[in-house]
């Protein structure tokens, strides 16, 4: 099971137990590796409620790139002749957010004739970009793809967000628009692209 969450909102995701002896004890662990729900029927915890059959929630505040990822759940309870039985399973979280870009310098700035020049180009949002394009005066684009990074003319680093660097020498035919455009997924697998530019 997927579920799509907006960043910076919060969520809510219920699941049910049932089966056996009523289960006594259930754990949630976060794509990290992390419990973040721990519950035993002995504890006051009104995250789980039910007697053969459990319902229990999990609830996150703010979600930001961290809650990214699969969940795991694992329940144990008693079954015949008092032998322990453990089941588990899971749901992936999905965060969204618009997807941005930007650029470094992020005014306009004066290059100095055969100086060293480096232009930053950031993506941020949606699933992790899988395209950076930098369209270069008189040079045409510099691109890089998550599916064949080693085909890039673009160095770039980054999961969620994707920045790139761009190293040249000043030329006289260096003088125009340095365009940072992203392009990645969101819901429903529809392709959105953000761009910024410095003249």
């Amino acid at each position: 099971k997927s579920i799509d969450v907006d960043f910076g909102s919060n969520f809510t995701v219920n699941f049910s137990l049932n089966g056996g002896r009523p289960p006594f004890s259930v754990t949630v662990t976060n794509p990290d590796g992390n419990v973040i729900l721990s519950w035993t029927r002995s504890s006051n915890s009104n995250q789980c409620t039910g007697t053969n059959e459990m319902t229990c929630s999990i609830s996150e505040d703010e979600a930001d790139y961290s809650h990214d990822g699969t969940y795991t759940i694992t329940a144990k309870n008693v079954a015949a002749e008092n032998e322990e039985k453990t089941a588990t399973n899971s749901f992936t979280v999905e965060i969204f957010k618009n997807v941005t870009a930007s650029i470094l310098p992020a005014v306009d700035s004066n290059m100095t004739y055969k100086a060293e020049q480096t232009i930053t180009c950031t993506v941020n949002g949606g699933l992790p970009p899988y395209q950076v394009d930098l369209l270069l005066p008189n040079h045409g684009v510099k691109t890089w793809t998550r599916a064949n990074t080693t085909a890039s003319s673009l160095s770039c680093s980054g999961d969620h967000e994707v920045a790139c660097e761009y190293s040249f020498t000043a030329e006289y035919d260096s003088d125009g628009d340095y365009i940072c455009k992203g392009y990645n997924l969101v819901r429903s697998s529809n392709i959105k692209e953000a761009e910024v530019k410095v003249e």
